[in-house]
């Protein structure tokens, strides 16, 4: 599964990648702010994002996530602020910060497309 990373921290970031590859999973790259995730998630052709709440631009993780979705692009949210996200948020899943690799690695088998075809 194509795996995009949109986190504004990078050693979080580098992180996430290694578990995601870990995994099994291909880790297509990395970006810091909402809109350049939402770009790059259509150009990388991504199967899944993982997003965090708070990015370079802000508190934009919530509309990224909605922006995702309506493209048809799933995304499991990753933040230590899962408060701050609304009800109706159109993510898969939810893990909180600091992620464990069990976590993740299960959460990303759960949802992969691929696997299931």
């Amino acid at each position: 599964m194509r795996v995009l990373i949109c986190e504004d921290n990078a050693l979080i970031a580098m992180d996430l990648r290694e578990m995601v590859e870990e995994a099994g999973h291909e880790a297509v790259g990395t970006a810091t702010t909402s809109d350049i995730c939402f770009d790059r998630a259509q150009a990388m052709r991504a199967d899944i994002v993982l997003v965090d709440l708070n990015l370079a631009d802000g508190r934009t993780g919530p509309v990224l996530v909605k922006r995702l979705a309506g493209e048809g692009i799933p995304s499991i949210v990753v933040s230590g602020e899962l408060d701050y996200l609304p009800e109706d948020h159109g993510a898969l899943a939810l893990l909180e910060k600091p992620v464990s690799y069990v976590s993740l690695r299960d959460t990303l088998s759960r949802h992969d497309r691929s696997a299931k075809t």
